[in-house]
């Protein structure tokens, strides 16, 4: 996901992913909480960061840990 960090994307597609089990950064906050900092949605495979926490900034490094389908 670090590729597409551009400090206003929050909208990320992960190709067969089932289900997130974890989301991390660099960038505070370190580790992102589930519902309160990011959703998914396993229909479309997109993890959505919420409003209460900001875009990741160009050179941050973002990564999920999740189930493939």
């Amino acid at each position: 996901l670090s590729a597409s960090c551009d400090g206003s994307t929050k909208t990320f597609t992960i190709t067969g992913a089932l289900r997130i089990l974890a989301v991390m950064s660099t960038q505070a906050p370190i580790t992102y909480r589930p519902t309160t900092d990011w959703t998914f949605d396993a229909s479309t495979t997109i993890l959505t960061l919420t409003d209460a926490v900001s875009a990741p900034q160009t050179g941050q490094t973002l990564f999920a840990l999740y189930v493939e389908s």
